[in-house]
């Protein structure tokens, strides 16, 4: 299909606000936790069943977007370069839907001062410079999925190729996810809807990582086993068992 390109500027436009928007405004949530825009007056309880409701949706919308399956189907009527752009605006709805009827629990399980306070919010700084920083190895448009809206501009395709050797892509091959899961923790507001949070994106982190592992290995085969037989997959060191060293994922470009 052929591409417009008033239209791209316009797609890139809205992926920049709505996407990148989206994204600001969930690390703006991770580090306040609740702003509690809508409160529906539900028992801890309901909360607890509404905010998991929530979740869904958010992991349903990005887990089946970033499918190889769904970007086949979605290119039989979508040129693909608009796909990127596509998912950052879907992707940029999804989270704000969820943080704008995130509802909070009453129970708080801690509240830290002081120190320790302070070192929470310090880790979640470290985690905002590793994404930076993982941002800046990959590419911003690579990262943001407008890449190749950006070659259809310029009239040139960019190499398809894995990202192995650059910034924190040397050290663990899901730097993003390693970041993500940083920031999901260091909130040291701990109430009970917080805990769920916590708990149901770990637990999404890792199956999204064992996926889009699955995808490398398909798209790269023994390029891709080789870096992962070198680098861990998520945390920054080797440990000689467990779920962490086994399965892997990394970034294309």
């Amino acid at each position: 299909m052929r591409t417009s390109r008033p239209l791209n500027y316009f797609l890139l436009f809205l992926a920049a606000l709505i996407g990148g928007g989206g994204l600001l405004t969930f690390m703006a949530f991770l580090f306040h936790g609740s702003v509690n825009f809508l409160k529906l007056g539900l028992s801890n309880f309901q909360v607890l069943i509404f905010d998991t409701f929530l979740c869904l949706l958010f992991f349903a919308q990005h887990s089946l977007m970033a499918r190889r399956p769904f970007r086949q189907w979605l290119k039989t009527f979508l040129p693909s370069p608009y796909y990127g752009a596509f998912y950052a605006v879907a992707s940029g709805i999804a989270v704000l839907v969820l943080i704008i009827f995130w509802q909070e629990a009453s129970f708080t399980i801690y509240s830290p001062q002081g120190f320790l306070r302070l070192l929470f919010r310090g880790v979640f700084v470290i985690a905002i410079a590793g994404v930076a920083w993982t941002i800046f190895s990959l590419g911003f448009f690579v990262n943001f999925r407008v890449q190749s809206m950006v070659d259809d501009l310029r009239d040139r395709k960019s190499k398809n190729s894995l990202v192995t050797e650059r910034g924190p892509y040397r050290y663990m091959r899901h730097p993003l996810y390693f970041c993500s899961l940083l920031m999901i923790w260091s909130n040291p507001e701990l109430t009970l809807d917080r805990l769920l949070f916590n708990l149901i994106f770990t637990i999404w982190v890792i199956i999204a990582i064992l996926l889009e592992e699955r995808d490398l290995v398909s798209a790269y085969g023994d390029a891709y086993r080789s870096y992962q037989s070198k680098v861990p997959m998520l945390i920054p060191f080797r440990i000689k068992t467990g779920l962490f060293n086994e399965e892997p994922g990394v970034a294309v470009k």
